[in-house]
Formats: structure tokens, sequence, C-alpha cells
């Protein structure tokens, strides 16, 4: 868990507790980040619930991406997961990312994003 604690130069840690479950909390001032080590048949992961200070839903996709690039790394997976109706608990605008485990890759491909200038 070291090297992602590194990885969050842009944070202030505000405290860390449970580290037998292997939990910390980060806050960049906008944004608050629990990080929770888990493991599943596919090997070690991280759980990312990330919510931002001020409550209101969270609408940029790129601040999420900037997130799990910062914990996690560039180079690993993250799957938001939408619930069945009866599992729904949403209490506070919170966001649950699940960082695959390093080198796992999904079954399917996603084209890279080329972006088009005005020009083209």
């Amino acid at each position: 868990m070291n090297e992602f604690i590194e990885n969050l130069s842009w944070t202030k840690k505000l405290k860390e507790y449970f580290p037998e479950k292997g939990m910390n909390v980060f806050s960049n001032g906008e944004y608050i980040v629990e990080i929770y080590k888990t493991s599943c048949d596919w090997g070690d992961s991280i759980k990312l619930s990330i919510k931002r200070i001020d409550k209101a839903p969270i609408h940029s996709w790129l601040d999420l991406q900037e997130i799990k690039d910062k914990v996690a790394g560039e180079n690993r997976i993250a799957i938001e997961i939408y619930p069945k109706k009866e599992d729904i608990t949403d209490t506070a605008n919170i966001y649950h990312l699940w960082v695959l485990p390093e080198g796992l890759e999904l079954p399917y491909l996603l084209e890279p994003y080329i972006k088009e200038t005005p020009n083209q």
C-alpha cells in the first residue's frame, strides 16, 4: 500500500484507520478518497470510494480517471459498478471503483480515444 500513498503527493492524508483491513483516507480539498486493499479469485485489487467534500454528485469522468491513475497507476483497469436496485445505498453521492489486479485485462478492446482538432 505504501507505493499508492507515495503516488498521492497531490493529497493531504486525513487519517489512517483499520490498518488490518488496509484502509486509508485522503483528500485534495475537493474530493475525499477512501482506499481499501481487497482480494478476490483474480488476485489483489483496490476498492476506491470517492466523494466530493461538498457531497455534490461527481459528473467528471476525467476526475475519476485521474484519481484512479494517481492511486493505482495508469496501467491498471478500474470498474465502476451499478448494483441491482435492492443493493443500492445511495446516501452520500459516493462512487465506488474497483481497480483490477495488476496485469489483468478485460475480455474486450477499447479503441484509443483520438482527440480531433478543429483543423482536421
